[in-house]
C-alpha cells in the first residue's frame, strides 16, 4: 500500500528544521505550527484530524491531548538520542 494512503496529514507542534518540514510537504499535508506548544488547548483540534502528530520534548502526549488523537496511527518525537 502506498505511504500516502497510510498517513496523509501530519501536525508538528514544536520547532522543526524548515528543510525537513519542506521535505515532508512533498508527500504529505503538513501543518507546521510550532506555536501550539505554547497554547495547551489549541492542539486538541489540530491533532484530532492528524494521522501523525509530531512533537518534540515540550508537548506532553497524555491526558486530553492523547484522547484527542482519535485518527493518529503513530506519534513522532523529534530529538536526539544518546
Amino acid at each position: 500500500m502506498p505511504t500516502e494512503q497510510l498517513m496523509r496529514r501530519m501536525v508538528i507542534t514544536e520547532f522543526m528544521d524548515e528543510h525537513a518540514v519542506n521535505e515532508l510537504r512533498q508527500g504529505f499535508e503538513v501543518v507546521y505550527a510550532p506555536i501550539l506548544v505554547h497554547e495547551p488547548q489549541r492542539p486538541l483540534a489540530d491533532v484530532a484530524s492528524a494521522d501523525a502528530p509530531i512533537v518534540r520534548n515540550r508537548t506532553q502526549v497524555r491526558g486530553e491531548l492523547l484522547d484527542a488523537m482519535v485518527k493518529a496511527r503513530v506519534v513522532g518525537r523529534l530529538g536526539g538520542y544518546g
